[in-house]
């Protein structure tokens, strides 16, 4: 049975899936834009050559081509995923999700699929998670659903048996999570990412943007931007702005952690886990310079009930999670190949 590994985040679809003896990525940003559908904007998108679709009276462009459109018109791109809320009441978020899902999620048949999903999505009632598998479901996909970190621990923690803590670092949340050969003891999320600190320092420096309707938007794709380009170390910020972003970062990091202490004391008292643990780490802001240093004095100071034998990024990039998905998929085919046949 063919399988995928689809990774839902808050401001990226990620999957990889096997053909043959290769494995194909594909990743698309979880964004979009719109404007008024008239002459001129349908005009400028046809030069050049931007994809766009139709909904409510707008023009709207998907993914790429949304920050591609941006640079051009300096309109605001909008994540799909706002405060890791899946856009049920929103007929234009349901078809752009379904349109990026659809992008990188190739119709099957009889297939399996293992997903992450955002923070928030995971608190809905069940008949709303119902609308992921039944999209997944009308692509030939049965679907399963795995947190984040435990999925990053089993994409990099093979050397250590599959054992050992997991971080992956947002948009919207901190998902942790402690496994034991693979099997997870503690799944944990914080519910907020570094979204939060983007928005609070376009607010503080009076970042906004309007579109062609004249409605206000934080410019946050120009945070972004001035984040992946900016050579930031946490140790030694050399601005004003660096320094604040360091000690949001550091709040941020320090509450997720006073959060899921009780949770951590509770398994270091109850496991067989080793007391020293590797730690692998994954997102976005983990690139920033001197990151390893700054979780690890965040994490002593948080009293951790482990020590740490390692701690390190991950080896996949963006991909990690999704390949943690693709092992987790893996490993239940095989089980269910070697399971013995039920008795008649």
């Amino acid at each position: 049975m063919k399988s995928i590994a689809l990774d839902l985040g808050c401001s990226e679809f990620r999957s990889i899936r096997q053909d043959g003896q290769r494995l194909i990525a594909r990743r698309v940003p979880a964004v979009y834009c719109s404007v008024p559908d008239n002459p001129s904007n349908r005009k400028l998108l046809e030069q050049a050559r931007i994809t766009f679709s139709f909904a409510q009276g707008a023009l709207v462009i998907i993914g790429n081509a949304a920050e591609e459109l941006a640079r051009l018109i300096h309109c605001p791109v909008l994540p799909v995923m706002m405060e890791g809320h899946f856009p049920w009441d929103d007929p234009v978020g349901r078809q752009v999700c379904s349109v990026l899902i659809e992008s990188i999620v190739p119709i099957a048949k009889d297939a399996t699929c293992t997903a992450t999903l955002p923070h928030s999505m995971m608190r809905k009632p069940a008949e709303q998670l119902n609308v992921i598998e039944k999209l997944l479901s009308l692509r030939g996909y049965q679907t399963t659903f795995l947190k984040p970190a435990s999925a990053l621990a089993l994409a990099e923690l093979q050397e250590s048996e599959f054992s050992g803590i997991g971080i992956v670092l947002g948009s919207e949340s901190i998902s942790i999570s402690i496994t034991r050969y693979g099997t997870p003891v503690l799944e944990t999320v914080f519910g907020q990412g570094f979204r939060t600190i983007e928005q609070r320092f376009a607010k503080s420096r009076h970042r906004y943007l309007w579109d062609q309707r004249g409605n206000r938007y934080l410019d946050l794709h120009s945070v972004r931007k001035w984040l992946q380009e900016t050579d930031i170390s946490l140790e030694s910020p050399d601005s004003g702005d660096e320094l604040w972003l360091v000690k949001q970062f550091h709040q941020l990091l320090s509450d997720a952690w006073a959060s899921v202490l009780p949770d951590l004391i509770r398994v270091s008292q109850t496991s067989q886990l080793q007391r020293r643990l590797p730690v692998v780490y994954s997102g976005g802001p983990t690139h920033m310079n001197g990151f390893p240093e700054f979780l690890s004095h965040v994490m002593r100071k948080s009293h951790m009930p482990f020590r740490i034998q390692e701690l390190r990024s991950s080896i996949f990039g963006p991909y990690s999670v999704a390949r943690g998905l693709l092992v987790h998929s893996t490993l239940n085919s095989l089980s269910r190949r070697s399971a013995p046949p039920k008795a008649a």
